[in-house]
C-alpha cells in the first residue's frame, strides 16, 4: 500500500469510527479505532522509511573512498 492509499484509508477509517460512535455502536467504533492507530503507526513507518531511502539515495562517496 502507498502513502498516498493509506492517508486515504485513514481518512475512511476515522470517518467509519465517527459514524459508529454517533450510532452508539461503541464495540464497532473501538474496533475501527483500533484499526485506525494500526493504520497510523504504518503510516509512520513508511514515511520514516522513505526518508531514510531519499537520504541514502543522494548520500556521494567521499573522496577518500574513491582512491
Amino acid at each position: 500500500m502507498t502513502i498516498a492509499e493509506l492517508k486515504q484509508e485513514i481518512e475512511n477509517k476515522k470517518t467509519e469510527a465517527r459514524s459508529f460512535t454517533n450510532a452508539k455502536d461503541l464495540e464497532s467504533a473501538k474496533k475501527a479505532m483500533e484499526e485506525l492507530r494500526m493504520l497510523q503507526e504504518t503510516l509512520k513507518i513508511e514515511e520514516e522509511l522513505e526518508q531514510s531511502e531519499i537520504c541514502l539515495l543522494y548520500t556521494s562517496p567521499s573522496p577518500r573512498d574513491c582512491s
